[in-house]
Formats: structure tokens, sequence, C-alpha cells
């Protein structure tokens, strides 16, 4: 049976699922990014279905000319949800005009920073030990990551529209 993946926006019946996984992937339902605290139920959200089942998600938010990546989780292993769930967003951000993209990650994230860079975004700043801030307000932040690599530093990458 081939798989049949749709990628929509969150609707209000949602909201609950959304933080579950933030709770079991992330250990809260708030997230930290660049030192600032929230609530991801609350900001602009795309998920994705699976043959009918919800199984990932991402969550963004717009400031002017500017288009956020704040999480992106996805709990199943098809190649492709990741991937479509980040193009959802970026063309959800051309129809509300936004010239760029941003996304952050930690040093310790190898995997993550060339998911971005294959699809198509380039680094654009080093933020040296800031995560050490971003721990006072979410306690839970690992010292070093499953890696053994300390988390000490923030990069944003950006895709330009």
């Amino acid at each position: 049976m081939d798989d049949h993946i749709i990628f929509r926006p969150t609707e209000e019946n949602d909201r609950s699922w959304m933080r579950g996984v933030m709770r079991k992937w992330w250990g809260s339902e708030s997230e930290v990014v660049w030192k600032t605290k929230y609530k991801p139920a609350e900001k602009n959200v795309y998920i994705a279905l699976l043959n009918g089942a919800k199984v990932g998600l991402v969550i963004f938010r717009y400031d002017a000319a500017l288009n956020e990546i704040m999480n992106l989780t996805v709990s199943d292993t098809h190649p492709q949800v990741g991937r479509q769930l980040i193009l959802s967003a970026v063309e959800d951000a051309k129809k509300h005009n936004s010239e760029r993209m941003i996304v952050g990650t930690t040093n310790d994230i190898t995997n993550t920073l060339r998911f971005y860079r294959n699809i198509g975004f380039r680094l654009q700043e080093l933020r040296v030990d800031t995560v050490k801030e971003s721990r006072k307000k979410k306690l839970k932040i690992s010292m070093v990551s499953n890696c053994h690599i300390p988390i000490q530093n923030e990069i944003e990458l950006e895709m330009v529209q």
C-alpha cells in the first residue's frame, strides 16, 4: 500500500495532541528559542498525517518580513514528512510576504544542521554560550547531548525567499 501523506494547518481539536507531543519529545508544553519561552500550541502550526495518523508538526511565527521555525517534531520515519512540513511552512510564509525564514538549533545536533542545509538553509549566525541563558528559563535542557557533545551554543540558519 502506498503511503498517503497530508499536510494541513492545525485545527482547534489538534491542540491537546500538540501539547502531548511537546511533553513527550521536548519534556514540556513550553519551549525556549533564543532565550524566549513560548507555548507551541498557541502558534502557527502545520501537521503531517500519514495514512490518517498524526505523525509530525512544524511550529512557526511571523514577525514582519521574518518567519521563524520554532520547532519541528516528527514521530514517523517516513523520509519526506519533516522536509514537507518545512516546505509547507515556507509556502505559508511566502503567502504572508515573508522575505526570509530562520531556524535555530544547538551546536550538538549535527543531523539537524545537515537536514536544514539540504533543504536550502544557510548558516547565518553562531551565538556562543547562549544556551546557558536558555537553561534559566527551561531547566530540562541537558548539559551534553546523547553523543556526549556539550550543548553550549545556538546556531541560526536562514533561507531567503
